[in-house]
């Protein structure tokens, strides 16, 4: 009896307890807004400016840091980042599949199923953007048909690379180095010096 009296006292202590109101703290709706810009990733899939929340199209965004710690040096590295996307080498040129849908032809008589563009211009053939992973802000794939906005060549889907924009009136760069298997060395760097106010 008095084991049970014991169990119902501490049961009902702790009920107490848990029953207790929590109060919240108010955030600071100036640090809430600060917070929710920092962590927005703006891209331009749609040829404007726009948050990767509000952009109406399935796409995957990679930033410059994603690629640097995951140590993408290629596009042909693109495929342990970004789900959904291969990228193979064939002889000279790339075959890009999104989500299976690509081309296997590499000839300059066919026209590729997924388009590419470098800091928004379109590139006809994979050779040419092949060479330009250097210094980038961010890759955008967008997946699915893509021929609205980007014409015959996305059926498939749309691999956007945007290079670092040069900044007016900042003198900034970086410089990286990479020891690698096979006794490969990596070097990078990049230099934004203004050279006039225009």
């Amino acid at each position: 009896m008095n084991y049970v009296r014991t169990r119902l006292l501490l049961s009902a202590g702790l009920a107490g307890l848990l029953a207790q109101p929590a109060f919240a703290q108010e955030a600071d709706a100036t640090d809430t807004a600060e917070v929710a810009a920092e962590n927005t990733i703006f891209v331009t899939a749609q040829f404007r400016e726009a948050s990767a929340q509000d952009t109406a199209i399935s796409l995957d965004v990679v930033s410059a840091d994603t690629l640097a710690e995951a140590g993408v040096t290629q596009l042909t590295d693109l495929n342990r980042v970004l789900p959904g996307l291969q990228v193979s080498q064939g002889g000279t040129a790339l075959q890009i599949f999104i989500r299976g849908a690509g081309d296997f032809s590499t000839t300059s008589y066919n026209d590729a199923a997924v388009a590419q563009s470098f800091d928004g211009v379109f590139s006809a053939r994979t050779q040419w953007v092949a060479g330009t992973f250097f210094d980038l802000e961010r890759v955008e794939v967008l997946k699915g048909p893509q021929g609205t906005l980007y014409g015959r060549n996305a059926t498939g889907g749309v691999m956007n690379i945007i290079p670092v924009k040069p900044q007016i009136g900042v003198t900034s760069g970086y410089v990286t180095g990479q020891v690698q298997n096979y006794d490969g060395i990596l070097a990078e760097g990049a230099l934004n010096v203004p050279l006039g106010d225009t």
